[in-house]
């Protein structure tokens, strides 16, 4: 049996992980209940990630129909950056590259691809705009977080106020290895604890500092005018948990991807 955190629930055959507090239809693919073998065993669903296009295709489709989602999501080229994607109500994106991707329309998916980075999904409360968040390290240092709720403040008139937020499963602190200018680089982008908000980021590795982003994401949240009570995170570290998900990380360049998808 699979444990999971209160009011997080694995819908299909396991191959959904949802927040039952997200206002917003969604899901976190796993890599449970695919047809992929090997490495990529078995829902991998990155294309591009050398597994056999027609399994994934066959991957993607079964996601979509375990998460309900009305069609295939809409995703751009992710590059670790702070840029962020405006998606139309025709399925049009206005970049070809970002690492969030926000949308007003409704029946319209909007996702982004993991193997370790952190995946946020957001949805207002009124109903008005979903964004989908990739945040690895870079794009956590160069403010992605703020700069996907700046847009949708500016492209759907959404206070930060009224969104709540869903943190998918990301390498965490008890695996998650850096350099010292990685380091760096976050505590520049550390908007710091708040009172009722101790837990740290940073740890001291056996070798090298280890980090945890979905706690460092938390924090850039808050400071984005999220409330605390509306912010949730899986706690699943990728690296940990071989059975529930991929890693780049663990697995090297043959691992399987995730996605992270959202709709109106």
């Amino acid at each position: 049996m699979i444990e999971l955190p209160e009011g997080w629930e694995l819908a299909g055959d396991g191959q959904a992980l949802r927040c039952a507090a997200l206002p917003a239809r969604h899901a976190f693919s796993t890599r449970m209940g695919g047809v992929s073998e090997g490495l990529y065993g078995s829902l991998n669903v990155g294309m591009h990630s050398g597994d056999a296009g027609d399994r994934v295709r066959e991957n993607r489709e079964r996601f979509r129909v375990a998460g309900a989602f009305d069609r295939v999501w809409i995703a751009v080229h992710q590059v670790h950056g702070p840029d962020v994607a405006v998606v139309d109500d025709a399925g049009r994106a206005d970049r070809e590259q970002a690492d969030a991707v926000v949308c007003g329309a409704r029946g319209v998916p909007v996702a982004v691809y993991t193997a370790d980075c952190t995946p946020i999904l957001l949805a207002d409360r009124h109903g008005r705009a979903v964004a989908a968040i990739h945040a690895g390290w870079r794009g956590t240092a160069a403010g992605v977080v703020a700069r996907a709720i700046e847009s949708l403040a500016r492209q759907f008139d959404v206070a930060a106020r009224d969104l709540v937020a869903a943190i998918g499963p990301a390498a965490r602190r008890c695996c998650y290895e850096v350099g010292e200018e990685v380091v760096a680089a976050l505590e520049q982008a550390d908007p710091g604890p708040t009172r009722d908000d101790r837990e740290g980021w940073q740890a001291v590795g056996p070798r090298r500092p280890h980090v945890d982003l979905p706690v460092l994401v938390r924090r850039q949240l808050r400071a984005g005018g999220v409330p605390a009570e509306f912010i949730y995170a899986s706690g699943i570290c990728t690296l940990c948990r071989a059975d529930l998900c991929f890693s780049y990380r663990r697995d090297g360049q043959a691992s399987g991807r995730m996605v992270s998808v959202v709709q109106l």
